[in-house]
């Protein structure tokens, strides 16, 4: 089974994608549907959110559902909000995403697609070759958004304005789907995509019908890859050999890791990435996803951790590695990669305090007061507690 990721800006024609996609019987889990599981009455990050944001944003006269708009209109008006919403809701979103995958798994799916609105925001865009990016015009999509939600244009234009600008997703498209005209235009360019994903030659699972054994093959028939962080590509047909199917396996759980793991405490990456930026807010775009700080200056420690053979030395102040320091998400994954991997130093990290110490100490960080001027430095630069 392999993952086919569909995004969009706000508006422009995901639901009416899936819908599409399920008309064809291909499976899609939807993020936009299991965020609102995970923030109906009962679950865990419903009680968090309450917690966090008082009663007000509860309707406890209609069994005291969450006030999603009232709450959305206060979110996006103030990132640090955002942030402390992404932070409880995306841990449960992302572990409810990897459930329907491994389930669709099970069953044998050739291929299932991922709904995601902020899909290269956070990331997944590493770990999922083919993207379907729906894509219409600036005022349609703005005509769009004010009916379906009864906003504003200034609240529209705030909204739209929260998310990458669509210039950026359309460069990182594999199919970009015209949405502009009519249902019947938009399901002739989705089909002629199935069509292309049905005879795709990506790494599949073939399952022996007669026993329950499992044969695997991986075929590519795309062109070698220049990201360093991309693994050898195996010309076809080749058959598996235990190495190449353990790296077909390590691929695989790097994106549940992702999808699992806890958010390591998102505002304060944001403020490791403003201090290294000089205290510019320029670049470190923790308010467009809860695992994206821009074009985070990666120093000399992160290149084992972003798949780099070692460190170079004299290069402490240049960034490690220019592809990765560009990316949306992969900056932030060396981080975290990299305070996870001395978290035990400091029995779990905790705090912010202990987060921006590892940072910068990696196994000494909270053995020595050393670091401490590190930390006063960014509470001074952007004030983190």
């Amino acid at each position: 089974m392999f993952l086919v990721g569909l995004t969009g800006g706000i508006a422009c024609g995901k639901s009416t994608a899936s819908a599409i996609f399920e008309e064809r019987g291909i499976q899609v889990v939807d993020s936009d549907a299991i965020a609102r599981e995970v923030v109906q009455p009962g679950e865990h990050a419903y009680t968090k959110l309450r917690a966090e944001f008082g009663d007000e944003f509860f309707d406890d006269e209609n069994g005291g559902v969450l006030r999603r708009e009232k709450l959305g209109k206060v979110v996006f008006a103030d990132s640090d909000k955002r942030r402390r919403l992404n932070a409880i809701t995306h841990p449960e979103i992302r572990k409810r995403i990897l459930l329907r995958l491994l389930r669709h798994f099970v069953n044998g799916e050739r291929f299932v697609v991922m709904d995601v609105p902020l899909f290269f925001e956070v990331g997944y865009h590493r770990f999922i070759k083919k993207v379907v990016v729906m894509d219409c015009d600036e005022q349609t999509q703005l005509a769009r958004l004010m009916a379906r939600d009864g906003m504003s244009e200034e609240d529209a234009k705030a909204r739209i304005r929260s998310q990458m600008p669509m210039e950026e997703k359309r460069k990182l498209a594999t199919y970009l789907i015209d949405n502009d005209g009519s249902r019947e235009d938009t399901a002739k360019q989705i089909h002629e995509v199935i069509d292309q994903l049905e005879a795709s030659l990506l790494p599949f699972v073939v399952r022996d019908q007669k026993v329950s054994e499992f044969r695997f093959y991986t075929v590519s028939t795309d062109k070698a890859s220049n990201d360093p962080c991309e693994d050898e590509y195996i010309k076809p047909p080749v058959t598996l050999v235990p190495i190449q199917f353990l790296r077909m396996i390590v691929k695989s759980l790097s994106l549940f890791a992702l999808l699992v793991a806890s958010a390591m405490a998102d505002s304060c990456l944001h403020c490791i990435c403003l201090h290294e930026s000089g205290c510019k807010p320029i670049g470190c775009h923790m308010d467009v996803g809860s695992l994206s700080c821009g074009y985070y200056q990666i120093k000399m420690p992160y290149y084992e951790d972003c798949g780099q053979p070692g460190k170079r030395a004299g290069e402490s102040t240049e960034t490690a590695w220019k592809r990765c320091a560009d990316d949306y998400s992969c900056a932030t994954q060396c981080v975290q990669n990299y305070i996870n991997r001395y978290s035990r130093f400091c029995e779990g990290v905790g705090s912010c305090q202990r987060m921006s110490r590892l940072h910068n100490g990696g196994p000494s960080g909270c053995k020595y007061s050393s670091t401490e001027g590190y930390w006063n430095a960014i509470h001074s630069c952007c004030g983190c507690s």
